[in-house]
């Protein structure tokens, strides 16, 4: 199963945080992990805010960091860079599902979509519109 996560599903797998066992279980049963460039700069940049919230101590935030950075050079996370077509297929998809979707949710989903993967969010309304699409979802809840 290709599975392309979200930064919602890094920064639990990476820092202490309510999903932390549920991101490593996602991460434990999937047999290609996808994630995108977008994804790696917004879970950097949450860990970031997450240690200028005091949330993380600076020992935690460099290890979070570098587990990310080690997960990627050994290639259990494969990066994609993000196309001009996620950008349309992300407009096009704002535009079709019913609810509201911020234009970093409609991105990832679009990725999902154009990877033909199946998508891990703890994000309830990037998980509705990728529901919306056909895009098969894994969430916080255990299934």
């Amino acid at each position: 199963m290709k599975l392309y996560l979200d930064s919602s599903v890094l920064v639990a797998a990476f820092s202490p945080e309510a999903f932390t066992n549920r991101a490593l279980d996602i991460l434990a049963s999937s047999t290609e992990v996808v994630i995108s460039e977008l994804t790696v700069t917004e879970t950097r940049i949450s860990l970031i805010r997450k240690r200028k919230r005091g949330v993380l101590t600076g020992n935690e935030l460099a290890a979070a960091l570098a587990g990310l950075s080690t997960a990627i050079a050994n290639a259990l996370l494969r990066v994609e860079p993000l196309p001009v077509a996620a950008f349309r297929k992300a407009e096009d998809i704002a535009g079709r599902v019913p609810g509201p979707v911020r234009a970093m949710d409609a991105l990832h989903v679009g990725m999902a979509s154009i990877l033909s993967a199946e998508l891990a969010t703890f994000d309830t309304d990037q998980a509705t519109a990728a529901k919306a699409e056909g895009i098969a979802t894994h969430t916080q809840s255990v299934s």
